[in-house]
């Protein structure tokens, strides 16, 4: 087999890290020839299930029972929340000046991407995402704002078919809001819950 062959699509078999283990650990019960009939018949039936599916269209996601989100005081602790989802909702109140901005900006964006990159960063990047978010972190605290946050499973259609997700939900809150609605005993604001369905 040349090269371009073991590296093409026809070669290719793409599994969830714990499938990779088991197909690992059992290589007698995964022949070749069984993964490829495996293969086939799961492009098969995705083709079936999406044949009429408009890719363009975004799945609708279940908003949650309600959850709590407790303040995420360390890098470890973001690293929990983000660690593994595969959906995020992050929330933030309107910031109050540029630094508050920047910070929030660079906070989200770098959990957005830890998230995208955390099935293959091994344990070494682990401490890097931990490292990381809790500089970020840092950073918030020195603007006043304090991220809050949680993982929890909601429920997806993927074009008619049924599943759970975890979701990455974070809130960044200004503290001066936070001592107002305590001050006169107001609830805080919902999260919008953009881009959730009902």
């Amino acid at each position: 087999m040349s090269d371009l062959e073991r590296d093409g699509y026809e070669n290719r078999i793409l599994l969830c890290p714990s499938d990779h283990r088991l197909i690992d650990r059992q290589p007698e019960a995964w022949p070749e020839e069984r993964l490829r009939q495996v293969k086939g018949e799961h492009e098969a039936k995705m083709r079936r299930r999406t044949d009429d599916a408009d890719a363009t269209e975004p799945f609708p996601v279940f908003r949650p029972e309600p959850f709590e989100m407790p303040p995420l005081y360390s890098g470890k602790a973001i690293a929990d929340v983000i660690g593994g989802a595969g959906l995020h909702q992050f929330e933030y109140d309107d910031p109050k000046n540029a630094d508050q901005r920047d910070a929030t900006r660079a906070f989200i964006t770098a959990a957005s991407d830890w998230m995208d990159v955390w099935d293959v960063i091994g344990t070494d990047g682990r401490f890097d995402v931990d490292e990381n978010m809790n500089d970020l972190n840092t950073d918030l605290h020195a603007v006043g704002l304090v991220a809050f946050g949680a993982q929890t499973s909601v429920k997806v259609d993927f074009w008619g078919s049924e599943s759970r997700m975890q979701l990455a939900a974070i809130w960044i809150r200004r503290i001066d809001l936070i001592a107002e609605e305590e001050r006169s005993g107001a609830e805080p604001p919902p999260p919008s819950g953009d881009g959730v369905a009902e």
